[in-house]
């Protein structure tokens, strides 16, 4: 399933308020538990997440971050993104807060589909059309629609 098929009205949050990394990521793993049966029953993904954040930041530079965990026995992968307008120090390579944050949810037997994802939204991302235009979005139609004009 490409980028585009994976994001929806529910998984895309364009008006993003809170200020940190841990509440963004705690709104954000709290809204993929609502928006799917499978993942409400996962314990933890707020924790599972932040884990992953400790290793290693995952905002790459230029406004990005993206989070993500593998988690044992789920069926199908999930995408969620979040915008902040004001922008979230995430601990970013180029000490530049994030604006734009893609949460990848996948399961841990497809490794090879996570890394996969992670390289074509990296790749996506890498495109400051695409960024520029994103943050002017003006709602989630619109954001999902440049997801798919530019996948």
């Amino acid at each position: 399933m490409s980028i585009a098929q994976q994001l929806h009205k529910n998984t895309v949050f364009p008006d993003l308020t809170q200020d940190t990394k841990d509440a963004v990521i705690q709104f954000m793993a709290e809204q993929a538990q609502h928006e799917s049966a499978e993942l409400s029953e996962v314990q933890d993904l707020f924790s599972r997440i932040m884990q992953h954040e400790a290793q290693s930041s995952t905002a790459i530079g230029n406004g990005i971050a993206l989070p993500n965990v593998k988690i044992e026995g789920l069926a199908e992968q999930k995408l969620f993104l979040g915008r902040s307008r004001l922008g979230i120090d995430f601990g970013a390579v180029d000490n530049k807060p994030v604006h734009l944050i893609f949460l990848l949810v996948s399961p841990s037997q497809e490794p090879e589909k996570h890394c996969k994802s992670m390289a074509g939204i990296s790749k996506l991302l890498h495109n400051s059309q695409f960024r520029d235009q994103l943050m002017k979005a003006k709602d989630q139609e619109e954001i999902i629609s440049l997801v798919q004009k530019f996948s």
